[in-house]
């Protein structure tokens, strides 16, 4: 009982020490930062002992020193490049480096409070820990207890020198410490990077208030009047709700990238239910790829819901921000026009005033993104057990993803959840791992396969004869042999793996489907012929299963021939056919804007986008080897670089026609169409609609109305009726047995990957993402050159600008990239980072915490000068065409020698 008694009093006690101890630094909101009177103390001996206390807290191990004996050998023997086999070096290299920590913290710390106690003497305050180290709010006893926390900390950082020198005298002839030593110090070094962080974080947060404390009191040094000083506290709560909100949407930002989002956004799963009739139809209906495409759409559909409350949270954070940053420049300019009246030297106040409160927003963001990578570590780590983190684990698996996902469309389960991740927004195709080394070859792979089978079967086989006495050759264990073989090799060979056209993820499905969508393609367009035997060497093979059987030729035994053609024919085509050809989404805008000055585009005015189906496919090889002979002949080509056209049509057939690839062990060659990938086959397919077009290009220019095609997508505008342009796109569809159009015909269309809409004649402009595409680009942990990533940003801000023809068209742009950057793990400050370059590159005046651009009028102007730049493709198009007129040159340089 007595002990009990004398509990509760030091209880008591301690909590009276806790109540009565002020702080020295209070909250800037406070703007003053005061030293009260020294008060006594029962004994000043307590900061003696809070110091001893505080030391024996920095002998605690570190964690890495923790982990298991054999893990942390292997991690030194990769870093100090040496075997460490024998017992001796093992004990010496641990002594050493349990020592080296123990003195690398040890100077962090001693950093640290000399850094305080140097800070603090010179400017007469201490930093808030400090005075709840030392229970006291008295100025000169709380230097006492800095004081001698320096000496203790310095008389122990040399007790530690002294030992490591004693231990170094006992280091086996083997090892040379010289070189050790080094490694080991980095080796301790690259363990303590978050704390080394964490510690700088300490100091230069101590600086920054002090730094701020001389900036207020500057400004006090001025005679404000009550109304001037509530004008001054006015300013800063609205800085303060504007940062708030900040925080709000950095931790948020935190959350999309840590792949760890509230349960509220998991909850919307809940609010779009699946049609009731397809949960009845899909219960009585045994087609099971019926099932899982009516799945896969349910979730589509909830993921694009979940992503668009994500952007709308985003457009509420910005809004609230912009409003603040509107309501704080209008104080601004208001308490400086009052000012005027009063005070003289008004330019002087208001930069001490600017000083100051640039100086605490700086500070303040820079406290919140040390909040961000706390609370990062917090989601990277959890730290919760038990059942309550099993089943919100679970919860979060069962929930649809806002992640770019693989599309999965087979029954089997052939992948864990992990697995997945990797394939879809963890990894994805355009992903490279880390020591890539690592990875098998194809026959590696099979010869670890058969290793794990041939164990299974041994260790079941052995099991069974010792349980039931069951002979290891009998004819029920070579079944099971036999049909565990079957599921290996269906698991790894009965499905495939591609790349999707459309969205850039991982497409996933079985080899029937496959093979059923491929044998109803070769019915539909009828442009391949089965060959009886091999006509090419195995080496000229492409096996493999498109979703498409479409003929690549990057490694076909023609691709030299094609490159050659393609430098010889595309320059001609690139000078001669300039007018209708669209190069890019920017020279689409840049006709529009033309059209706009001229007044042909009107309220009534129809947007019509087309393209040709399987062009490449379709594309007739005989008669476009005959349209490319009347385009040389047409355009006075009859000899290209001193071949002649009998010459290119020879290797132009050779190229169209020696193409055969091989698909379920049958040889296949195509009679329609060209090669993917081959460049000669992009030349060809733009002369053959440069002949196919002509028709359409003539009516079009005769009535004063936009054409441009790009490949196999045609842009053009018509003021006729609704009729007549049907009419018009019917008898285009008629002009050739192999081109057929699909078309749309509105107000609001979509070409190439720029969004044009006609409000009432005000044509405005924006980026278009098409509905298979997916948020996904390289991943921020991919291994790539570090450039590659800031390049993905800049090239998207640029394309953004370009496109964008409203401010507010341009907002949203950057809110739909920024998410799909943090979907992609890239950190929110790295992306601040570049934004801000951007614009600061732009000479853009961006006055908010955020980077943007405010004026609508700046924007224009920037707009206007970003679209008068060439883009790439126009670089690459005058640098072909001025090749072709060095030749000409030089041909008639040496024709008149």
């Amino acid at each position: 009982m007595k002990n009990k008694k004398n509990q509760s009093k030091k209880r008591k006690r301690f909590q009276l020490l806790n109540e009565d101890k002020p702080n020295v630094i209070k909250s800037l909101s406070q703007l003053s930062i005061s030293q009260p009177l020294r008060k006594k103390t029962k004994n000043e001996d307590k900061l003696a002992s809070n110091s001893n206390n505080n030391n024996n807290n920095n002998n605690k191990s570190s964690k890495y020193l923790k982990m298991p004996k054999k893990l942390l050998y292997h991690s030194l023997r990769v870093h100090l490049y040496y075997p460490l086999k024998r017992k001796k070096e093992k004990i010496f290299i641990l002594t050493r480096l349990q020592l080296l920590d123990w003195q690398f913290c040890l100077n962090l710390d001693l950093h640290l409070y000399q850094s305080y106690y140097t800070e603090g003497r010179q400017y007469k305050t201490w930093p808030e820990d400090i005075v709840k180290m030392a229970k006291t709010n008295d100025y000169d006893l709380t230097e006492t207890f800095l004081n001698k926390l320096v000496n203790q900390i310095q008389h122990t950082v040399d007790q530690c020198t002294t030992e490591l020198l004693s231990q170094s005298l006992s280091c086996p002839k083997t090892l040379l410490l010289s070189h050790i030593e080094s490694r080991l110090v980095e080796f301790v070094r690259l363990h303590h990077i978050d704390l080394i962080r964490k510690l700088n974080y300490q100091v230069n947060k101590f600086k920054d208030l002090i730094r701020e404390t001389q900036l207020f009191e500057t400004l006090s040094s001025y005679s404000l009047t009550n109304e001037q000083k509530q004008a001054v506290d006015c300013l800063i709560n609205i800085r303060q709700n504007q940062l708030e909100t900040f925080e709000e949407m950095t931790m948020l930002e935190a959350r999309i990238v840590c792949k760890s989002l509230s349960r509220s956004i998991d909850d919307l799963d809940k609010l779009i239910l699946i049609d009731e009739t397809l949960l009845n139809y899909m219960s009585t209906n045994n087609n099971i790829s019926f099932k899982d495409e009516t799945h896969q759409q349910y979730r589509k559909k909830i993921r694009e819901y979940k992503r668009q409350v994500l952007m709308k949270n985003f457009e509420d954070y910005e809004t609230s921000i912009e409003e603040n940053e509107y309501l704080y420049q209008e104080e601004l300019l208001k308490f400086e026009y009052e000012l005027s009246k009063d005070i003289e030297s008004v330019n002087n106040l208001m930069n001490s005033l600017y000083y100051y409160l640039n100086h605490r927003t700086d500070r303040l963001i820079r406290d919140i993104r040390y909040k961000e990578a706390l609370f990062r570590i917090k989601l990277t780590h959890p730290h919760s057990h038990g059942s309550s983190s099993s089943s919100s684990s679970s919860s979060k698996i069962d929930s649809v993803s806002v992640y770019p996902e693989a599309i999965i469309e087979t029954s089997e389960t052939l992948f864990t959840d992990e697995e997945i991740k990797f394939l879809s927004y963890a990894g994805g195709p355009n992903y490279i791992r880390c020591n890539q080394s690592f990875l098998y070859s194809k026959k590696k792979k099979q010869e670890k396969t058969e290793i794990e089978l041939n164990a299974i079967i041994s260790k079941i086989a052995v099991d069974l004869n010792h349980r039931h006495a069951i002979p290891l050759k009998v004819l029920e264990i070579k079944h099971f042999c036999t049909d565990l073989e079957t599921i290996f090799n269906e698991r790894y060979t009965n499905s495939i793996i591609r790349v999707t056209n459309k969205s850039g993820i991982f497409h996933i499905g079985s080899t029937l489907d496959y093979d059923e969508k491929v044998k109803k393609y070769q019915a539909k367009t009828n442009a391949y012929i089965q060959l009886s035997s091999d006509p090419l060497m195995d080496t000229f093979y492409k096996t493999g299963t498109p979703l498409r059987p479409i003929v690549p030729g990057m490694n076909a035994p023609t691709i030299k021939i094609s490159k050659m053609l393609d430098r010889l024919i595309r320059p001609l085509f690139d000078q001669y056919v300039k007018q209708p050809t669209i190069i890019d989404g920017v020279h689409l805008i840049r006709q529009l804007d033309k059209c706009i000055s001229l007044g042909l585009l009107k309220p009534t005015t129809h947007l019509c986008t087309f393209d040709i189906t399987d062009l490449y496919t379709m594309l007739p090889q005989e008669e476009s080897i005959a349209i490319l002979k009347q385009f040389l002949i047409r355009f006075n080509q009859t000899h290209t670089r001193g071949m002649s056209i009998n010459t290119i049509e020879s290797l132009a057939r050779i190229v169209l026609t020696e193409n055969v690839f091989i698909y379920g062990n049958k040889y296949y060659r195509p009679i329609k169409g060209g090669a993917m990938g081959s460049p000669f086959t992009l030349t060809l397919t733009n002369i053959f609609m440069w002949h196919w077009e002509q028709k359409l290009v003539e009516k079009q220019k005769a009535s004063n109305e936009l054409y441009g095609r790009y490949i196999d997508d045609i842009f053009l505008t018509s003021n006729d009726s609704i009729e007549s342009l049907h009419d018009m796109l019917e008898n285009a569809n008629n002009y050739h047995l192999n081109i057929k159009l699909t078309r749309e015909v509105g107000s609001c269309v979509s070409f190439l990957d720029v969004q044009i809409n006609n409000q009432d004649g005000n044509i405005t402009t924006s980026v278009y993402h098409k509905e298979a595409s997916e948020p996904y680009i390289v991943p921020f942990k991919s291994d790539h050159p570090r450039h590659i990533f800031e390049n993905i940003i800049t090239t998207s801000l640029l394309r953004a600008i370009r496109y964008s023809s409203t401010l507010q068209a341009f907002n949203h742009e950057i809110r739909a990239l920024k998410l799909m950057l943090l979907y992609n793990s890239y950190p929110s400050r790295y992306i601040y980072h570049y934004l801000k370059k951007f614009f600061q590159q732009l000479s853009a005046t961006s006055i908010s915490i955020l980077p943007m651009i405010h004026d609508e009028n700046e924007y224009v102007l920037l707009r206007s000068k970003l679209l008068s730049k060439p883009t790439p493709s126009e670089h690459a198009r005058a640098s072909r065409i001025a090749t072709t007129l060095d030749n000409k040159h030089v041909r008639y340089c040496s024709t008149g020698m």
